[in-house]
């Protein structure tokens, strides 16, 4: 008995004639365009709101209605660092770099994306390390690290755009407190985030989240000390 199903019951693929119309090509990529918008959107307000919400998602495999933590991280922080670019190309912010401005242009366009890329499994061999009794895979944290660079990212995008308007504005003291606030709800959404995901009461996750904290500082003073000095060494 001949069936005819839209799916293939093997690996869920859907099924494409051969020769299919300009309509249905059409079809099929708007279709995957507005699934994939969806999911961004799916995934934004729990990244944004819900401190750790998705990397729990992701691990109780509830992944279908969200974009994959790898492509949302790399959808973030290439819309983040062109913000960073054309924040960069300011006439006054050139005025004040010259003669160095194209060196600090390469230095966030081209050096810094590979270093926060790089970056990433350090990041998640900390929490490892940190919280081995969980017994969670090396993969679980390197999905909460590219989950909170998203949000950071994400975050820094906002404040990049505000502090622009505040330094055209010559609101200084506004944009201070509004890096300050920035810089907080980084560390308390990263509290709140390892408290969720690796299940630790407050004091443990809190001496953890120092430490955590004391050790991803140093390797991204190491990274950035060692490219500036790369950058200069090139001339």
């Amino acid at each position: 008995m001949k069936t005819d199903h839209r799916f293939c019951s093997h690996c869920g693929q859907e099924r494409i004639k051969d020769s299919e119309s300009i309509s249905g090509v059409m079809r099929h990529f708007l279709g995957d365009y507005f699934t994939f918008d969806s999911k961004i959107v799916n995934s934004i307000k729990p990244l944004l709101f819900k401190p750790g919400a998705l990397t729990v998602e992701y691990e109780n495999r509830r992944r279908a209605r969200y974009i994959s933590p790898l492509r949302l991280y790399i959808f973030v922080s290439i819309l983040f660092f062109l913000i960073l670019a054309w924040s960069g190309d300011s006439p006054k912010l050139q005025e004040e770099l010259t003669p160095d401005a194209g060196m600090w242009n390469s230095f966030f366009d081209v050096y810094l994306p590979r270093v926060f890329f790089v970056l990433l499994p350090i990041f998640a061999l900390i929490t490892n390390l940190l919280f081995r009794k969980l017994k969670m895979s090396y993969v679980g944290h390197l999905v909460f690290a590219l989950h909170f660079h998203s949000f950071v990212f994400i975050v820094l995008m906002a404040y990049q755009l505000l502090s622009r308007i505040f330094a055209a504005n010559e609101l200084y003291t506004v944009n201070a407190i509004l890096l300050s606030l920035t810089i907080l709800w980084f560390m308390v959404y990263l509290i709140l985030a390892l408290k969720r995901v690796f299940k630790r009461r407050i004091p443990g996750t809190l001496l953890r989240f120092f430490v955590l904290l004391a050790l991803y500082s140093i390797m991204v003073f190491i990274a950035l000390i060692s490219i500036t000095a790369f950058m200069t060494l090139r001339g």
